[in-house]
């Protein structure tokens, strides 16, 4: 079963194609192993320090999306850019909040790497050692990487306005 599991995971990064992913996920027996291995795995990647950890706890995400986050708390890995036109990476649930890491990054000459002091850790209820929320001044390491910053392809479902809880 070990090596059943890391086959699985393995093929899940090399998967680029969306609809390919979900094909091969919905083929899995045992879907909620395989959703509490993807989770532990995704919860490896959400203290992201580099591009490739960012961009595999994006594809975790994307997987967690297909076969659902289960008892745990549903979060987008979102890539935009901050006001000097930086790269800047993110997970929000459904209601906009941060979780984890939430980082601005800079560019280098051979590729980017994450800001010190432009770095936050931001608390999730998810997380196994319940951090608090460090604001800014999150500890990095330089570490630059030349591959594109991913951003999570499918999304969660977004908190409406028109929720039974909000109507009055």
């Amino acid at each position: 079963m070990k090596l059943r599991a890391n086959v699985v995971e393995q093929k899940i990064f090399e998967i680029e194609d969306l609809k390919e992913l979900e094909e091969f996920l919905q083929s899995q027996s045992e879907i909620e192993q395989l959703r509490e291995r993807l989770f532990a795995e995704f919860l490896k990647y959400a203290d992201y320090k580099n591009a490739g950890e960012w961009n595999k706890a994006v594809r975790l995400c994307e997987s967690l999306a297909i076969i659902g986050w289960g008892n745990h708390e549903p979060v987008e890995a979102l890539r935009g850019q901050f006001f000097n036109g930086n790269p800047a990476t993110c997970f929000q649930n459904k209601f906009g909040e941060t979780r984890f890491v939430d980082a601005i990054w800079s560019k280098r000459v051979n590729g980017f790497t994450m800001e010190q002091g432009r770095t936050s850790y931001c608390f999730s209820p998810d997380d196994p050692n319940q951090k608090q929320s460090v604001f800014w001044e999150y500890e990095i390491k330089e570490d630059i990487q030349d591959i594109r910053l991913e951003s999570q392809r499918n999304w969660i479902p977004k908190k409406s306005g028109l929720d039974k809880a909000d109507n009055w």
